[in-house]
């Protein structure tokens, strides 16, 4: 996975591999950034949580120590040894409270900081593989409020709602602002019966920046949203997603959360995705100010398979 961080200025984007702690800009130089710049993140000298092991994998390690096949043991162990995420998917509020207060005091005592991954906003994955989520706006607002209750003051990494961005119910790219009037020509996929037509995208954005708000409440909380994948959604189109979903308040995106896009190709795909946001953000005082659809992308006037063509974009 990559992330993200939002910069201090147009082109100031911050590129970093979670599990390493490595940071650069644009992908090249190396930097170095102090813990007070990046508390509660990714810093030098951080050390991410472990979460423990499956019981299965620690069966399964012994029993391939049984059976003399040590080198695939060793192999495991070195799994199940690698700082990875905690995903908090379900459960009440007080339940989901209880869950990530277990794991910020755990992170604490080892000096670790724990990445937790938030999974449970309403039509999650669009009831595809990965169904569920919170039955309402309000209940997901609670559940929210027990996750960011849990982590407190404690340092802590929040991806939060994995394809959230890129899974909108009923949702019409660039649709008039001031109308939201559906075109049926231009809805998304994702259509739900269940889900209202008229306020399900809304509500989506309505709760995503709830959450980075409720989340980066807590001073040593680094908040992380959907940036999707460079094979995915053109460049401005996640752009104006983000902007819309609070995206500006929050540390920055992550993308190729669950895809396998190279870095060559997420590191431009990002940096594009941070530009526009700066470009179509009324507050920044771009002259592409609500017009994040005016951005290059790896659609255009770059072919996406073609990743020669793509410096195109960056001009």
């Amino acid at each position: 996975m990559t992330i993200i961080k939002r910069g201090l200025g147009v082109t100031a984007g911050f590129v970093a591999a979670v599990a390493g702690c490595s940071v650069a800009t644009d992908g090249s130089e190396s930097v170095a950034r102090t813990g007070d710049e990046l508390r509660g993140g990714c810093h030098e000298g951080t050390r991410f949580y472990v979460p423990d092991a499956n019981p299965g994998a620690k069966a399964q390690i012994q029993d391939l120590k049984r059976h003399h096949q040590k080198a695939d043991a060793k192999l495991i162990e070195s799994m199940i040894e690698t700082p990875s995420a905690v995903w908090l998917t379900q459960g009440t509020p007080k339940e989901v409270k209880k869950q990530a207060q277990k794991i910020a005091k755990d992170a604490r005592a080892k000096q670790t900081t724990p990445v937790f991954v938030a999974y449970n906003i309403p039509f999650r994955d669009c009831a595809q593989f990965s169904a569920g989520g919170a039955t309402s706006k309000q209940a997901y607002f609670d559940w929210i409020d027990g996750v960011a209750a849990g982590i407190g003051q404690s340092d802590a990494v929040v991806i939060l709602e994995p394809d959230s961005i890129g899974i909108i119910p009923w949702y019409n790219p660039f649709a008039d602002r001031d109308t939201w009037e559906p075109d049926p020509n231009k809805l998304e996929w994702c259509q739900p019966a269940e889900a209202d037509a008229a306020t399900a995208a809304t509500d989506r954005f309505e709760m995503l920046a709830y959450a980075v708000d409720a989340l980066k409440a807590n001073p040593n909380t680094k908040v992380y949203m959907d940036g999707t994948h460079n094979g995915w959604l053109g460049s401005g189109d996640v752009a104006d997603r983000l902007l819309q979903a609070n995206g500006a308040a929050a540390d920055g995106f992550f993308m190729n959360a669950s895809n396998y896009q190279d870095d060559a190709r997420l590191e431009k795909y990002g940096t594009w995705i941070a530009k526009c946001m700066w470009f179509a953000d009324p507050a920044s005082g771009s002259w592409g100010a609500g017009h994040a659809e005016w951005c290059a992308s790896q659609y255009s006037p770059a072919s996406p398979g073609d990743f020669s063509s793509w410096a195109l974009s960056d001009q």
